[in-house]
């Protein structure tokens, strides 16, 4: 999963989803995410590295908040592209981070942020003030501001997430309380929602036709502090962005400055679908999830439990978020690999499957081994004279590592871990 933390600076950004899972046809142009903005038009270019903030005329700042494209430069060399829409300027195509009117402060923040932060650290872009206190959303809703129709979808939709994430974080009605959500009804897109907590009250939008468990638990996911997985920095190696929107890098950039949790998640209700994102027929590297499952979510996977975990330490989540992992790889007759890696994997102890399918008419082997501290033993097998092969074990603690033999035949293998 891809979620930015809570970090030093606290920029209030506001994530416009304009479409959610499950909105079936596609939405048209003016629904799709960032409210149907893209990239086009002139682009008004700033670099900060040969004109400083404190040098700029009157003209240039007043540019930086009216001007429907900018892209400036950092001090760093990093380039940070925004659209000034609605008064806002967004980032990403659905992540407020200010009024425009605040652009030079925003900037001023950002530039002297640079160079600070890298690779996958700590976000320049923060998830609002920071994590919820007491691994607790406060939630309300205004007397009329919803319709029983539209109440009765969100029940739904919070007594799911408490079902699914425990303790971890819940999700309780408190109008009463110093920080909480206000659920409303708005246009502008299928939902929208600030990241993280940012003190006092915050809104939660869902227009009139979204009143789904996928918008509603993709909007809670990101008030509790998720940003979506389809703009993780390694997403190119599992998905593509759909080519009416493949240069739109305002809309559809990656999150490069940003934590993740565990590899690319396609069952994760923070994907956005197809028409925007789909699935690479051969995804490069680890994932969880079904590729086929891209944004069809409607509740939270076992990549976001574990991430949510992650965020909010110490709390009991039903059940245990640990997700497994999809290994790919091509075996040679009488060759043998080792998955993820010669060193193994560390695991909590509990139950665990692989699933291992070779090519059509080869003979391929699955062993499950355990380090004992001077080798590794085997913990468990399959040698069937097939191409499929199920280990299952409940495991204890320990360091564990897939074995894969091709005892014959050669070809591509899948290897399904469940935990």
């Amino acid at each position: 999963m891809n979620h930015v933390l809570a970090a030093a600076l606290t920029f209030t950004t506001l994530t416009l989803l304009a479409s959610c899972a499950e909105q079936t046809p596609a939405p048209a142009a003016a629904q799709t995410p960032g409210a149907g903005q893209n990239a086009s038009g002139p682009t008004f270019a700033l670099d900060l590295r040969q004109t400083p903030l404190a040098d700029l005329t009157d003209d240039q700042r007043t540019r930086l908040g009216q001007d429907a494209a900018v892209e400036v430069t950092l001090r760093d060399g990093t380039t940070v592209m925004y659209r000034n829409v609605g008064g806002h300027m967004v980032l990403d195509g659905d992540m407020l981070l200010d009024r425009s009117e605040n652009a030079v402060r925003v900037l001023e923040r950002l530039n002297k942020s640079a160079g600070m932060l890298s690779g996958q650290s700590l976000s320049r872009f923060a998830a609002g003030g920071g994590n919820w206190s007491g691994k607790t959303v406060s939630y309300f809703w205004r007397q009329g501001g919803l319709t029983s129709t539209q109440a009765a979808a969100v029940n739904a939709a919070v007594e799911r997430w408490n079902a699914q994430a425990g303790t971890t974080l819940r999700w309780v009605w408190n109008p009463n309380a110093a920080n909480k959500v206000e659920f409303v009804v708005g246009g502008g897109g299928c939902g929208s929602s600030y990241v993280g907590s940012i003190g006092g009250t915050q809104t939660l939008t869902i227009a009139p036709n979204c009143f789904t468990n996928s918008t509603i638990i993709h909007e809670m996911g990101h008030a509790s502090g998720f940003h979506h997985e389809h703009q993780r920095c390694d997403r190119d190696n599992y998905i593509t962005v759909g080519s009416n929107y493949v240069g739109d890098t305002t809309n559809f950039g990656k999150t490069c400055n940003a934590y993740t949790h565990g590899p690319y998640d396609y069952d994760s209700v923070m994907n956005y679908f197809p028409p925007y994102i789909y699935a690479r027929s051969q995804p490069v590297g680890q994932y969880n999830g079904t590729p086929a499952n891209l944004g069809k979510a409607t509740e939270l996977s076992r990549g976001d439990l574990f991430a949510l975990q992650a965020i909010y330490p110490g709390g009991t989540t039903p059940p245990t978020p640990t997700p497994g992992r999809t290994y790919t790889g091509t075996l040679n007759q009488g060759a043998a690999t080792v998955q993820p890696g010669s060193s193994g994997f560390s695991y909590a102890g509990g139950a665990l499957k692989g699933e291992l399918t070779g090519p059509a008419g080869s003979d391929f082997d699955l062993y499950l081994q355990r380090w004992t501290g001077s080798a590794w033993a085997t913990a468990g097998q399959s040698t069937s004279p097939s191409s499929q092969e199920t280990v299952s074990v409940t495991a204890s603690a320990g360091t564990y590592r897939w074995y894969i033999y091709s005892y014959s035949g050669s070809g591509t293998y899948k290897l399904v871990e469940t935990k």
